[in-house]
């Protein structure tokens, strides 16, 4: 029984001899390839990945590309895609509901996406963080700073704190870096 992804972010690598050059519908230029997902305890999955190139300011050509590059890609001809497998990337998993015009019925889709830096879900303005920066300014002073401080030590002596599962055993997102 195949088991499906939950959502979250985990590690991927792209399999470059699964990589095709094509158009979506609206016309855009695009290459869809592979994708294997460290799922942890060993598991691993594969995914459909599309990066799309639109042009234009808005467009997302110069994102495409951004990603090909931290998967590791080199040179300039996008029919040498052979080194696209060469770096672990992060790999977001998320489903969205969509109905299916065929059938009518509601369907869900797995999208994965390639993370790049931190992205917010609704970035602050600058008004917004200086109220926020503000509000916690009191509770920053409030916590002293500590130059150097030690971890806790474990209890008991023990290696490992109780109850502690190893993050390959609990199959988390992040668990399998190769």
């Amino acid at each position: 029984m195949v088991q499906k992804l939950s959502e979250g972010v985990y590690r991927g690598r792209a399999m470059p001899e699964t990589a095709k050059l094509g158009t979506t519908e609206n016309g855009h230029d695009q290459i869809g390839f592979m994708m294997q997902i460290s799922r942890g305890g060993g598991h691993r999955d594969l995914v459909a990945m599309y990066l799309v190139f639109s042009d234009g300011e808005k467009g997302s050509a110069r994102f495409s590309v951004e990603r090909l590059r931290a998967m590791g890609w080199k040179g300039n001809d996008l029919r040498d895609l052979k080194t696209i497998g060469d770096n672990m990337v992060d790999v977001r998993i998320s489903y969205e509901a969509w109905t299916n015009d065929r059938t009518g019925e509601i369907e869900e889709k797995q999208r994965a996406e390639i993370v790049m830096g931190v992205r917010m879900d609704r970035p602050m303005s600058a008004s917004l963080a200086q109220g926020f920066a503000d509000r916690f300014a009191k509770l920053a002073a409030a916590a002293p700073e500590v130059a150097g401080a030690a971890p806790p030590k474990p209890q008991n002596g023990a290696a490992k704190p109780p109850g502690y599962v190893p993050p390959e055993e609990r199959g988390d997102a992040y668990a399998v870096t190769d």
